[in-house]
């Protein structure tokens, strides 16, 4: 009889424990994810600190939470970069100037010591001057 009362604890106990660590996840605070769970906030700190499965299904949940964040993102990328190609497509500035820091061209646009053609040296620094000088007047509107 005792040995069913004890897991009947443990597992209201990982019930009550699963409810915090989905509020936890969900940006509840731990006052929050305490009460929905109907614990005190410091049992929650105490499994925090003394139990290691807790802590292990806490991280698990957050690693998961994560990935699902990560697809979803991704998911949605090819659109982001078709609304950014109709943007600069348009002569939409803010949206080129975006690009050319995305693909690292406005770092590249400085002369280096391996580079051989003056022409594209000039036009670099060129668009770097021009760069800047749309940036600080993003900046100065507000935009930067």
């Amino acid at each position: 009889m005792g040995t069913t009362s004890k897991h009947q604890d443990s597992a209201g106990r990982r019930r009550q424990q699963d409810i915090v660590i989905e509020a936890l996840v969900t940006g509840s605070s731990v006052s929050a994810a305490a009460e929905a769970a109907g614990v005190d906030r410091t049992t929650v700190y105490r499994w925090r600190r003394n139990d290691c499965a807790y802590q292990a299904r806490l991280n698990r949940r957050r690693l998961e939470l994560q990935d699902e964040i990560a697809v979803r993102l991704a998911a949605c990328a090819g659109r982001a970069v078709e609304n950014l190609r109709r943007a600069v497509d348009n002569g939409d500035l803010k949206a080129s100037v975006i690009v050319l820091k995305a693909v690292g061209a406005l770092d590249r646009a400085q002369c280096s010591e391996g580079d051989d053609n003056a022409e594209l040296l000039r036009a670099r620094q060129d668009l770097a001057a021009k760069t800047a000088e749309q940036s600080r007047g993003f900046a100065e509107l507000g935009l930067g």
